[in-house]
């Protein structure tokens, strides 16, 4: 009898447990970088995918070694031997997609919505990818470009160096406070509602002695100064299935500055031959699983 009273309270103590065991939400997506196995129910809208993400190495290369980009307290040397510093630098890069061997683009799920002036007076809104950097390499190095969940194999990386429209024309203050685009009160990188956004601006120091403290500013912007690349990985990579995708990029800022004479150039003059320098200042060294 006092055996099958304790076969019976275990087995209430059994169905009463089962009783109380509520299912566990979790991301049963297995190519989520979040992904749980253990999961019992599949959450609403919890699981993160893929990223392509950007590494960025600011350097100056010579034939010996690779030196870090400073500014303002760093020296460089024109093809003349001129001595000049940079006090600050910064730059967009966008439509970041990687490509195929076909050429085909792997399209970013992440969008975002401009609002764009009409001709005339008013507004209109436009959504667009949300694939915007604005590089500063005094803080710059790494970014989350976008949700990737496109197949590869892919063997390119293509952007753009400024801003393409409809993008070059959004309105800065109708942005979110933070996002590339908004607003750059400390540092500003907009025209005017006609010209769009500054692509690249540089506050170059020309000399280095204690009296070359005030910068030259080039502002360099509008469609004649955008400017496209198409750099070659490494090796071709498919992205793996809950990995982030990471492609290193390393800018030779040597290269980008070796035309000019720093001390002689007029504004314009530098502002050529800082855009004719930019060829081949970027190479993709690196992509890997993250």
């Amino acid at each position: 009898m006092r055996i099958a009273f304790v076969f019976f309270t275990v087995i209430c103590l059994g169905f009463g447990l089962v009783g109380c065991y509520e299912p566990r939400e979790g991301c049963l997506d297995a190519v989520a970088t979040n992904f749980e196995l253990d999961a019992d129910k599949a959450c609403d809208g919890c699981c993160a995918y893929p990223n392509l993400k950007i590494l960025l190495q600011h350097r100056v290369v010579t034939p010996d070694t690779l030196y870090r980009f400073g500014l303002s307290d760093s020296i460089y040397f024109d093809a003349l031997g001129q001595a000049f510093r940079i006090k600050d630098l910064r730059f967009y890069m966008s439509n970041i997609h990687l490509v195929r061997p076909d050429g085909s683009e792997a399209i970013l799920e992440d969008l975002i919505e401009i609002t764009l002036p009409i001709a005339g007076g008013g507004t209109e809104l436009l959504e667009v990818e949300d694939n915007f950097l604005l590089v500063n390499p005094a803080l710059s190095q790494s970014f989350a470009i976008g949700a990737l969940r496109q197949e590869g194999p892919f063997d390119r990386i293509r952007f753009d160096l400024g801003l393409a429209e409809p993008a070059n024309k959004a309105i800065p203050d109708e942005l979110p406070t933070g996002h590339p685009l908004s607003e750059q009160a400390s540092f500003p990188m907009y025209f005017n509602a006609d010209s769009g956004y500054i692509y690249n601006k540089i506050l170059l120091l020309r000399g280095i002695g204690p009296a070359d403290t005030i910068p030259t500013t080039l502002n360099i912007g509008t469609t004649p100064y955008l400017r496209n690349f198409e750099l070659t990985l490494p090796t071709a990579f498919e992205p793996v299935s809950g990995f982030n995708t990471r492609v290193t990029i390393r800018i030779d800022y040597g290269r980008w500055f070796r035309e000019i004479d720093a001390l002689h150039d007029t504004p314009d003059q530098l502002i050529q031959k800082i855009m004719t320098g930019l060829e081949g200042a970027f190479e993709a060294v690196e992509v890997r699983k993250d």
